[in-house]
């Protein structure tokens, strides 16, 4: 509890306001405070407040002064109910636009500046002199009291407690050690902001690079508040990782790696995957590429892999004439390996026996006689 002060919110005095001839009135009472003043009409406005012991009141909506020495309308001191009358209809007032979270706070201001009783020698020291020399002192302290008991106090665990106020007119920091204001805090907030929201459109741009199928790569240049550029710029022709590596994009006329290892559009057999290039499975085991596979070069039966060249199984044993005869065609074949009048070894093994053994029946005949 403070010693030289009151306040309350401005909502709680609007809750108890007064209405006197159209005139809104808010009433805070100066009973608390030991205040006493010695009004009289006769005095001067400045004068009519001030109290047994020099004390005066201030009134004050947070951090503005109700200042009273134009505008004696303001407020005023109701000595007959001990309160003091905020005419809250004046402009002075309004102007100031208060809020109902607003503090309103009635305060005793002490005499600093000279001892309100001065004795003179041989004078008759008088009680009424001695408590108001006491009550200047008393009332001194207690608002030194209540300056550093508002004030920042360091507790026990050796911190600072501002007690949930707000620090103000902080300087702008100078070493790593400095407090920081808010102009401070806010600028750097910014930085840092504007940092992250840099690397998260780094982020998904890496993303688009390292996955993206559904098209090209996007370029994204426009993250706020930490939410990702909802209108990325697209890049003709430049397509991800996963997309060079299994994709299928048409767009893609390059081809994928997955798609020149077995295919095509969609991977299917005898589907060239660029121009006229076909996949290393097509050239491998496939039946479309114009110069034959490397399976046509090896299997292939009867006709001819590429122009009239046949492969190597027929070369070895088929029985097509047009390759000119096979290894096998031209060891064991009955009729011409070629088509031609040539035959095979065989053939001319055979009639050559047959030669032979009809050679021998006519020697034998002629020795015979």
């Amino acid at each position: 509890m403070a010693y030289s002060y009151f306040e309350t919110t401005v909502s709680a005095l609007e809750s108890a306001k007064r209405t006197v001839g159209g005139v809104d009135y808010y009433d805070l009472s100066y009973t608390t405070l030991d205040y006493t003043p010695l009004f009289s009409t006769t005095q001067l406005e400045t004068d009519k407040y001030v109290s047994n012991v020099g004390d005066t009141l201030q009134v004050t909506l947070g951090v503005n002064v109700l200042d009273r020495s134009s505008n004696t309308d303001l407020w005023i001191v109701n000595t007959s109910s001990f309160r003091v009358e905020i005419n809250t209809s004046d402009s002075a007032w309004s102007t100031l636009n208060p809020q109902g979270s607003d503090l309103v706070r009635l305060a005793r201001i002490s005499k600093k500046d000279v001892p309100y009783v001065d004795y003179a020698n041989a004078a008759v020291l008088t009680e009424q002199d001695l408590d108001a020399q006491a009550k200047q002192s008393l009332h001194i302290v207690q608002e030194s009291i209540d300056i550093a008991n508002d004030a920042m106090p360091l507790v026990t665990d050796g911190k600072w407690d501002a007690k949930s106020k707000v620090i103000k007119n902080v300087a702008t920091p100078g070493s790593g050690n400095d407090a920081v204001n808010k102009t401070y805090a806010d600028t750097v907030n910014d930085s840092v902001s504007a940092h992250r929201d840099d690397a998260l459109d780094h982020k998904d741009t890496a993303a688009d690079y390292a996955t993206r199928t559904a098209g090209v790569v996007r370029l994204f240049d426009g993250a706020t508040n930490n939410t990702s550029d909802s209108s990325p710029a697209d890049q003709s022709g430049v397509y991800s990782s996963k997309e060079w590596a299994i994709g299928t994009q048409s767009g893609n006329t390059d081809g994928s790696s997955k798609q020149w290892a077995l295919g095509g559009g969609s991977f299917a057999n005898g589907t060239a995957v660029s121009g006229s290039d076909y996949s290393a499975k097509e050239h491998a085991i496939g039946t479309t590429v114009t110069t034959g596979s490397s399976k046509q070069w090896a299997t292939k039966d009867t006709s001819a892999v590429a122009s009239s060249l046949y492969s190597a199984k027929e070369y070895a044993s088929g029985d097509a004439t047009a390759s000119g005869g096979s290894a096998k065609a031209w060891a064991t074949d009955s009729s011409s390996p070629n088509g031609t009048t040539l035959k095979s070894a065989k053939t001319y093994a055979d009639e050559a026996a047959a030669s032979a053994v009809s050679a021998q029946g006519i020697v034998m005949a002629i020795a015979l006689g």
